[in-house]
């Protein structure tokens, strides 16, 4: 299955990167997280899309499935 990692930035924007393996985005946001806790000097990652961000300018990071639509809603 594929997910997407949602951003959200202390500067009020957003980023989604999207298209990931579950795995990926799981490890993307881990090292947010680690980058967070070890409370580096202006720490960046490279999200893989092209961006690159300021891990202590991160808000909120939010792992979102993505998996197949089928259009199919109710039980």
């Amino acid at each position: 299955m594929s997910s997407s990692l949602y951003l959200a930035l202390r500067s009020g924007h957003e980023h989604t990167v999207s298209n990931l393996d579950d795995d990926a985005a799981a490890a993307l946001r881990a090292k947010i997280v680690a980058h967070l806790e070890a409370r580096e000097s202006h720490p960046t990652l490279d999200l893989g899309d092209g961006t690159t961000v300021r891990t202590d300018a991160v808000v909120l990071a939010r792992i979102h499935d993505e998996g197949p639509r089928t259009g199919f809603v109710g039980g």
